[in-house]
């Protein structure tokens, strides 16, 4: 099981509660990129130089970070300009809700598999190879995390109306990187995370924190309750599966590494 974004297996928040909302009647694709752009200049974590597309439906958009005299400078224009390079493609509905803190952008890209739809995807612009995947993960990661993730602390929502069905269960994924990958889940009655057995079973360790409610779970083939208040590891290879038959709702963090070893 490739929690929420497999797109590191094949190349490869929500804002605070008081952030501002755009004027609707005013907003536009550019106007909400360029506030993403504004903010990703003052970003501790952000990486120049970087070039990068973003497609909102028909529309096309580059982002080119460089130094400037006082810093990053990062600067959205129209169509896709430069040499070819990675964009996330999206819609005009998704980026709304990203730009309003409904959505959270990873999770926008969550996927059970890399074939599955989703409301923004990764994708190359024509003519783009990575020359080292390493290097394009780390970079992609980094840019997928604090591009869309505004203002500082970056916080990130955990309620069930940031989730979107992923793996069976409502999810919101929380941070990537190379080395950690962490995903929030809301298991309500009747959903069943890993119920295809296909899904079951990681090339990595995971630690399963739980958090609110209770459920079932089957791990290496033994089923067991699990609770709020404790927490489970899964080595790597070992199946996985959980559910909720109970009116409350299973909540847990799951904490991933060791994807290189």
């Amino acid at each position: 099981m490739k929690y929420l974004i497999p797109i590191i297996a094949h190349l490869l928040v929500v804002l605070s509660a008081n952030a501002q909302s755009p004027d609707e009647e005013a907003w536009s694709p550019r106007e909400a990129l360029e506030r993403f752009a504004a903010d990703y200049e003052s970003d501790p974590s952000a990486k120049a130089p970087l070039s990068f597309g973003i497609e909102v439906g028909e529309d096309q958009y580059s982002v080119q970070v460089s130094e400037g005299d006082d810093g990053l400078a990062a600067e959205v224009t129209v169509g896709f300009q430069g040499d070819p390079t990675f964009f996330f493609k999206t819609d005009h509905v998704t980026l709304t809700q990203i730009d309003t803190g409904a959505l959270h952008g990873l999770t926008a890209m969550a996927q059970t598999r890399a074939d599955d739809p989703a409301p923004m995807t990764l994708e190359f612009m024509d003519g783009f190879q990575p020359q080292d995947q390493a290097t394009f993960q780390s970079e992609f990661l980094s840019v997928a995390f604090h591009f869309w993730t505004r203002e500082l602390p970056e916080t990130i929502s955990l309620t069930e109306s940031a989730t979107r069905i992923v793996h069976g269960a409502n999810a919101v994924a929380v941070f990537y990187d190379p080395e950690l990958h962490s995903a929030w889940y809301h298991v309500k009655k009747g959903q069943h995370v890993n119920a295809e057995p296909k899904d079951q079973i990681n090339d990595h360790p995971s630690l399963f924190i739980f958090t609110n409610g209770r459920g079932q779970a089957r791990i290496g083939g033994v089923e067991q309750e699990v609770t709020a208040s404790e927490a489970i590891h899964v080595p790597r290879g070992v199946a996985h599966e959980f559910w909720n038959l109970h009116d409350t709702p299973l909540e847990f963090i799951i904490v991933m590494w060791g994807f290189n070893n």
